[in-house]
């Protein structure tokens, strides 16, 4: 045996190295997951106590005052008609609203804790969400003119018009009266001053028809073009002399401003003096149609959240 021989140790080769540091990483990893599971487990746990807690306090001020408080202000100095909310754990009470104009009343609030955020209303327990909805549309009954709203094609004509609103969205609807005899596609189309839509996020576009003529079997309806998912129609509106809501709900599988149409279905070949209005116009995310609302809705707890009539709105599902 020669002396290199005698001094020759046994040692980990560079794989076996790149093995146990590999091993190591997973087991961290799953660590790291288990521990953030048990981390928001805890978290949604102490929100959604808060919340109940919160909703059984805000109650009984119902019934001892015939509506719910109007803050939950915790200041030295609380305003009228509040009581003090605080939530027990690490998170906020990032939103609460109440509509005592409502009938029956209601109410909402949100409390957040990280990137959850829980919220609780006078018929719910604790859920995921926070408390409002938006309509994206920024011009929704057409009172700042149809800057935003442009005929579907050549042969329709738009233009704003008092002569008909749907009661309680304003003083001024869209009116299509041009009609195109070759395609039967014809009405508006918001192209402009479009939200950015996400992929794989489900909305519900809506809006009112009055139609002053008929417009054959099809009618009128909402349509949306885009988004990698062609045109897809929501329910066609028949009824002559009446208001009557048309919707289309729909999942987006690219992202971006996809156009929303309120036309005309396919063959229908009506020519003039037949018109409808078009008012109430609203797009909102989730699949649920909504009572249509927008900032102007004063005393329901809506709000606009910039210009009146030119930005989108928010407030409680009414």
């Amino acid at each position: 045996m020669t002396l290199f021989q005698k001094n020759q140790k046994a040692g980990f080769t560079i794989v076996e190295l790149l093995i146990v540091i590999v091993v190591i990483g997973i087991l961290a990893a799953i660590t790291i997951v288990a521990y953030n599971g048990i981390q928001n487990r805890a978290k949604i746990a102490s929100i959604q106590s808060d919340l109940t807690s919160a909703s059984k306090k805000l109650k009984l001020y119902q019934v001892d005052n015939n509506g719910y408080p109007a803050s939950i202000d915790c200041s030295a100095s609380p305003v009228a008609n509040s009581i003090c909310l605080r939530p027990t754990s690490g998170g906020t009470y990032v939103t609460y609203l109440a509509n005592n104009s409502a009938s029956p009343q209601t109410f909402c609030l949100a409390q957040s804790n990280g990137t959850l955020t829980y919220d609780v209303d006078q018929d719910t327990g604790p859920t995921t969400g926070g408390c409002v909805i938006t309509n994206l549309i920024t011009n929704p009954s057409v009172e700042t003119g149809i800057a935003s709203y442009t005929g579907n094609n050549v042969s329709s004509a738009i233009a704003a018009s008092t002569a008909r609103a749907l009661p309680g969205a304003g003083t001024s609807s869209i009116l299509t009266s041009a009609q195109n005899t070759t395609n039967g596609y014809n009405g508006w189309v918001i192209n402009t001053s479009l939200p950015v839509l996400t992929a794989g996020v489900t909305y519900t576009f809506s809006a009112w028809v009055y139609l002053n003529t008929a417009y054959g079997t099809s009618g009128v309806a909402a349509t949306i073009n885009g988004g990698g998912l062609g045109i897809v129609h929501g329910n066609f509106v028949t009824t002559v002399g009446a208001w009557t809501r048309t919707s289309v709900t729909f999942t987006p599988l690219t992202s971006g401003a996809i156009p929303l149409y309120v036309i005309t279905g396919n063959a229908v070949t009506v020519a003039s003096p037949s018109s409808f209005h078009s008012d109430g116009i609203m797009l909102t995310q989730g699949p649920t149609l909504y009572n249509y609302a927008d900032g102007s809705f004063t005393g329901s707890g809506w709000a606009w959240t910039g210009t009146a009539n030119a930005t989108t709105s928010f407030g409680l599902p009414l």
